[in-house]
């Protein structure tokens, strides 16, 4: 299976685990002028607003460098304007790690999933 193929049915598994707690979830499709788009999902429960990038990994070291400089970006400016949750849900040896953006350090190369 590609990387792509992964990557959606990620997104749809986690958009239906996130429905089943009661989150209405939508979906973002790439900008076609650029072909990407900040974040996969958004999520909203009881008013509160969350963005979701979901990524799928093969080792417990996620590379800082997948996350996309308009990610990055679109996450600045979403916490600029009040928002709280972005979060990057990854999935690794069959468990997903959910880790908010606002805790991650962008000086460091990767995430170790395992030391979490």
């Amino acid at each position: 299976m590609n990387n792509k193929r992964l990557g959606n049915d990620f997104e749809k598994k986690y958009a239906e685990i996130l429905r089943k707690k009661g989150y209405w979830v939508t979906f973002l499709s790439p900008k076609q002028h650029i072909g990407s788009q900040p974040c996969d999902l958004i999520a909203i429960k009881e008013d509160k607003p969350m963005l979701i990038d979901c990524k799928t990994c093969n080792t417990h070291l996620f590379p800082i460098s997948r996350i996309e400089e308009n990610q990055r970006q679109a996450f600045k400016r979403y916490t600029e304007c009040r928002n709280t949750k972005f979060i990057l849900a990854i999935k690794y040896n069959k468990k997903i790690y959910e880790i908010d953006m606002k805790n991650i350090d962008f000086s460091q190369k990767n995430i170790d999933l395992e030391g979490r």
